[in-house]
C-alpha cells in the first residue's frame, strides 16, 4: 500500500478547509442529495462527500456505507488531493500498487473500483472529493465522469453559500447588538432634552470644538441611526404584512407549533382541513397534538424524533382526526426553528389534505389485485387448453373411450 504525499501547500489547504467549519458537523440535506445523485448517475452502491483534514478522510455526506471516518493514510481522496485539476478513476483497485493490500480493499467494504472529483474551492484548494465506489470492477461512462465533475463544483457552491449564511447571521447579531446600545443613547439623549429630539437643535452646539460639542455630534450621529432603523422597521412591517397576506390566503395549510405540543398559530385553510370553522377555534380546541389530532400516536412520535434529529421533515404522511371525528390522510413538509443557543423554538411547515389521493391508492391496488387473478385465471386456462390439444392428451382420450367402463369395473 502507497500512502498519499501530503500536497506541496498543506497547511495553507487545511487553514482553507478550517475556514469552512464543515468538520464534525450534523447532516444536511443539501449535501445527501448530492450523493444520492452521485449514486444513482455513476450506478454505484456507495457515494461519499469526503473532506480531508490532518489525519483522517471525514464524511459529510454517505450513501451506502455505515462508517463516518477513516484514517488519511487508509483514504483514497487523499491521493485525489495531488492532482486536483481532474478525477482520480481506479478501475481496478487489486491491480494499483497504491491500493492493492489496502484494508479497505483487502476487507470490508471490499472496494474494487473508485471514481472522486476533487472539491477545489475558487481561490485553488482542494478541500476533499466527492466520490463513487462499487464492489466490482468497472469504468464510468464519459457522461458519468462529467456529471461527477458538475456535482463537485455543485458541492463547493453549497460550502460557499453555508460559509456566506453563517458571515451574515454573524453580522445580523453584531447589527442587534449595536441597536441595543444605540437605543441607550437615545434614551439618554431623550432624558437630556425632556422632549422630542431633533438633530437640528443641536446644530449650533454641534459647531463647537470642545467635548460639548463632541457630545451633541454623537447625539446626531445617533438620531440619524434611529431615523434610518426606523425606516428598515417600516420596509420589515411590509414585509412581514406580504408574508401575513400569503399565510392568510394560501390554498395549503400552515402552521407552526410547539415542540410541548400545542398550535402556536395556523391559517385558515389548515383550520378548513380538520374541519374548524376558524385558526382561533382549532389552536384553543387542540390542546395536545400527539393525543387528539394522530390517529397512530406512534407517528407523532416518528416525526418528533425525525425532525429532532435532521431539522426537516418531507412528504411524511399520517392519519389525523377531524373535528367532527371523521379520518383523513395529510401530508406534512416540515422544520425544526432553533435560537441562537440551539434550542427549539417551534416547528413550522405546509399540510396538504391526500386523503383523495390515498383512496385513488387503495383502489388502484385493488384493480391491480384483481387484474392478478384474472391473469392467472388465464393463464391457467390456456394451459388445460394446451394439455387437451396434446397428442398425448388425444391418444389416452382415444384409448378410454374404447374401453367398456362395464366390463372394467366388473
Amino acid at each position: 500500500m502507497k500512502v498519499a504525499a501530503l500536497p506541496a501547500n498543506e497547511q495553507a489547504r487545511l487553514d482553507a478547509l478550517h475556514r469552512y467549519q464543515i468538520l464534525d458537523t450534523g447532516a444536511e440535506q443539501a449535501f445527501d442529495d448530492f450523493t444520492t445523485l452521485a449514486s444513482q448517475i455513476c450506478e454505484s452502491p456507495i457515494a461519499l462527500i469526503t473532506f480531508v483534514d490532518a489525519t483522517r478522510h471525514w464524511f459529510k455526506a454517505k450513501c451506502g456505507l455505515g462508517a463516518s471516518e477513516t484514517t488519511r493514510e487508509l483514504g483514497f481522496c487523499a491521493h485525489a488531493l495531488l492532482e486536483p485539476e481532474d478525477l482520480l478513476i481506479i478501475p481496478n483497485a487489486l491491480q494499483d500498487e497504491r491500493f492493492a493490500d489496502n484494508p479497505l480493499v483487502t476487507n470490508d467494504p471490499h472496494i474494487r473500483f473508485y471514481a472522486g472529483a476533487p472539491l477545489v474551492t475558487p481561490d485553488g484548494y482542494p478541500l476533499g472529493t466527492i466520490c463513487v465506489i462499487d464492489r466490482v470492477t468497472r469504468q464510468l461512462t464519459p457522461e458519468q465522469q462529467d456529471a461527477l465533475r458538475v456535482l463537485s463544483k455543485q458541492v463547493i457552491n453549497q460550502l460557499e453559500l453555508r460559509l456566506a449564511l453563517d458571515e451574515l447571521a454573524t453580522m445580523n447579531q453584531k447589527m442587534h447588538d449595536y441597536l441595543i446600545e444605540v437605543n441607550h443613547v437615545t434614551q439618554a439623549a431623550a432624558a437630556l432634552e425632556k422632549g422630542d429630539f431633533q438633530t437640528a437643535d443641536l446644530d449650533p452646539i454641534a459647531n463647537r470644538p470642545d467635548e460639548l460639542g463632541q457630545l451633541a455630534r454623537g447625539f446626531q450621529q445617533v438620531a440619524n441611526v434611529i431615523a434610518e432603523r426606523e425606516r428598515a422597521e417600516a420596509a420589515l412591517r411590509i414585509a412581514e404584512e406580504n408574508y401575513r397576506s400569503i399565510f392568510e390566503n394560501a390554498v395549503e395549510g400552515i402552521f407552526q407549533s410547539s415542540p410541548k405540543g400545542y398550535f402556536i398559530n395556523v391559517n385558515p385553510a389548515l383550520a378548513k382541513i380538520y374541519g374548524y370553522d376558524s385558526p382561533r377555534e382549532m389552536i384553543e380546541s387542540i390542546t395536545n397534538i400527539s393525543d387528539q389530532l394522530y390517529v397512530d400516536a406512534e407517528r407523532r412520535a416518528e416525526f418528533v424524533a425525525a425532525i429532532e434529529r435532521y431539522g426537516t421533515v418531507k412528504d411524511f404522511e399520517y392519519r389525523c382526526y377531524c373535528k367532527g371525528g371523521s379520518i383523513i390522510w395529510t401530508q406534512i413538509d416540515a422544520r425544526l426553528v432553533r435560537d441562537s443557543n440551539g434550542e427549539a423554538l417551534y416547528y413550522e411547515g405546509i399540510v396538504q389534505d391526500i386523503t383523495e389521493r390515498k383512496r385513488r391508492e387503495d383502489q388502484l391496488r385493488q384493480q391491480l389485485k384483481e387484474l392478478q387473478i384474472e391473469i392467472d385465471h388465464q393463464k391457467r386456462a390456456e394451459e388445460v387448453a394446451t394439455l387437451t390439444a396434446s397428442r398425448y392428451f388425444q391418444e389416452v382420450q382415444q384409448e378410454v373411450s374404447v374401453i367398456n367402463l362395464d366390463e372394467f369395473w366388473g
